[in-house]
């Protein structure tokens, strides 16, 4: 069974807390390097008629939304 979806999160986010959970139950000197990871970029493109118009930065996508 699948607790992770009757907890109603999707793989992804599973995951995500599994990971999380597991670098800070790690010593600190391995910790420092594996927080690093938790860290993640986003890039945002916007698409218009099939084409790329525009490169967006993550906070501008944020203020134009």
């Amino acid at each position: 069974m699948q607790y992770w979806r009757l907890a109603g999160l999707n793989y992804i986010q599973y995951s995500a807390v599994c990971a999380r959970t597991l670098r800070r139950c790690l010593k600190s000197s391995a910790a420092k390097e594996a927080m690093k990871r938790e860290e993640s970029y986003v890039r945002v493109n916007k698409w218009q008629g099939g084409k790329l118009t525009d490169l967006l930065h993550p906070a501008k996508a944020e203020q134009t939304s």
